[in-house]
């Protein structure tokens, strides 16, 4: 009976204190969260797929070498990740739903212009460094 007892207790504890999917991202890395984006506020914990990269780098303890901006060009709106260890900053471009941006897409000067978006003063730091 001690036993049944001890695995109740222990597995009560383990699933009461274990994170959840649904519990919004509270980190003094995470920026404007008051910023909106893709008709959705705070697009870190509200669009599924951004929490889920900013998730994977916390499980790996890479999140605080993640930066994820975001800006508009053209009407619509992108995001940009990246960790500050990469030589590829502009690399992994994202749309609203989550789709990385193929660069073939894109003109060469279609690209440039994205990506000095995304270093413009209308960009916003969603997560990570600020600059």
């Amino acid at each position: 009976m001690k036993k049944l007892l001890y695995l109740f207790v222990i597995s009560s504890l383990a699933a009461f204190s274990s994170c959840k999917k649904n519990e919004p991202i509270k980190d003094p890395l995470l920026r404007n969260p008051e910023a909106s984006a893709c008709g959705i506020k705070d697009p870190v914990n509200n669009l599924g797929w951004l929490k889920k990269i900013v998730q994977e780098a916390k499980k790996s303890e890479t999140d605080k070498y993640l930066t994820i901006r975001m800006a508009e060009y053209n009407g619509d709106t992108y995001f940009e990740s990246w960790l500050s260890y990469s030589s590829c900053m502009g690399c992994i471009i994202y749309d609203c739903g989550g789709s990385v941006i193929k660069s073939q897409n894109f003109t060469t000067q279609q690209r440039q212009e994205l990506l000095q978006a995304m270093r413009g003063e209308s960009a916003v730091t969603l997560w990570g460094m600020l600059y």
